[in-house]
């Protein structure tokens, strides 16, 4: 108790909060817009925070993470177009949703699932860290190679009926990840003598023309169709359903629960992150269902699932780093630097050297969602606004 008052002192000063609420804001923004990163927002915010102290300066990096992995899905749900890698499976059944007349619906499930799973995420980041934090290290190359078996595997799932179709596209992201120097022995493969293949095709740009390029063709093949606004109704206010948005979760807590682990253990393990678990979580959902015909088609629950895990993949990924020093994701490795910027050593000995620095980590996660919370609650009717531009 004697370490925890200071540090939550710290936190909710009038000064951290302002910055804090500047950073959940700027995480929205960054992370709504396709193509922009969350560790690119994390490492733009870095430099303006040397200045801080050390508590200041990690819960404004902490506040812009916990925004960044919120704004994914306003582009996803509002116009197919995930906004970060970590929310691409929320545009299977959120944007189906928007587009069948309810985004204030589809938005209130997105933003409360990010709560839920952020929150049980910041609860087992501090019940189980040390413990958690030695399941990663148990990972030697084979568990390694099973593991990239098993997403593999997720292809197929997600491809449903058509099988064919899901083979091909998973072969094709095989092929496509194989151009390029090869990171283990540095032989170039597929670059045919090119120095721009050389570099390898950069993930946001595939993602961008995959979700992006292929919405756009399907929208312009009718011009009519194209002049029409992204939503049918005359007069774009969205009125978010709190009250029936969390009725739903409350029905799915099975769910939100299971999503939020997937994400937490995901996070752990080095180099996953949220690309990973919010697919894994959304094919385990539907896995786990009697019916699943209604994915793909504006199921709750294809929203509740990636939104929970992706929102718990940082407190997961932040579990090693406070425990062995050890990053499970890029954002993490970002605030590994901030740590060591600020002449703070992560690791076992973190809990006795500097224990008001973990203990503001983890209030600024809290914190953090609540401002999260209250933002999205005035901006989002404005966002959605997004609706009313012809495709």
């Amino acid at each position: 108790m004697d370490i925890f008052i200071p540090a939550f002192l710290n936190i909710v000063d009038p000064s951290t909060l302002i910055f804090m609420t500047v950073g959940v804001g700027a995480g929205l923004m960054a992370g709504s817009i396709p193509g922009f990163t969350i560790a690119m927002a994390i490492v733009l915010t870095l430099p303006f925070t040397f200045s801080m102290p050390p508590a200041q300066g990690l819960a404004t990096m902490i506040s812009v993470l916990v925004g960044g992995l919120s704004g994914g899905l306003m582009s996803g749900i509002l116009t197919g177009i995930p906004g970060t890698p970590s929310s691409v499976a929320t545009t299977f059944d959120g944007f189906p949703m928007a587009r069948n007349g309810e985004p204030g619906l589809a938005l209130g499930i997105g933003v409360w699932s990010s709560f839920c799973g952020g929150i049980i995420s910041a609860v087992l980041l501090v019940l189980f860290a040390p413990q958690l934090a030695a399941v990663g290290l148990e990972f030697q190359p084979w568990d390694f190679f099973m593991l990239v078996m098993f997403a593999l595997t997720v292809t197929a799932s997600l491809a449903g009926s058509h099988l064919i179709k899901g083979l091909i596209a998973g072969a094709a992201g095989l092929l496509i990840r194989t151009v390029g120097e090869d990171d283990a022995v540095g032989v170039g493969r597929f670059d045919f003598g090119s120095d721009y293949l050389l570099t390898g095709f950069d993930f946001i740009a595939v993602l961008i023309g995959l979700f992006a390029f292929s919405q756009l063709l399907s929208d312009l093949r009718n011009p009519a169709s194209a002049r029409k606004a992204l939503s049918d109704q005359k007069q774009i206010f969205v009125k978010i359903e709190h009250r029936r948005a969390i009725l739903i979760l409350i029905k799915n807590w099975v769910v939100v629960i299971r999503s939020a682990l997937i994400g937490m253990f995901t996070g752990i393990l080095p180099g996953a992150g949220g690309s990973i678990a919010n697919i894994l979580a959304y094919d385990q959902t539907k896995k786990a269902v009697k019916d699943d015909s209604k994915f793909g088609k504006g199921d709750p629950r294809g929203i509740i699932a990636p939104e929970a895990s992706n929102n718990a993949v940082e407190g997961g990924a932040l579990t090693p780093l406070m425990a062995l020093g050890i990053p499970g994701d890029i954002s993490a490795a970002v605030m590994l630097g901030a740590l060591l910027g600020f002449g703070i050593q992560p690791g076992p000995r973190l809990y006795m050297t500097n224990p008001e620095i973990f203990w503001s980590i983890i209030m600024s996660m809290y914190i953090g969602m609540v401002i999260l919370l209250i933002l999205n609650l005035p901006l989002i009717p404005y966002i959605a606004r997004i609706l009313a531009v012809p495709k």
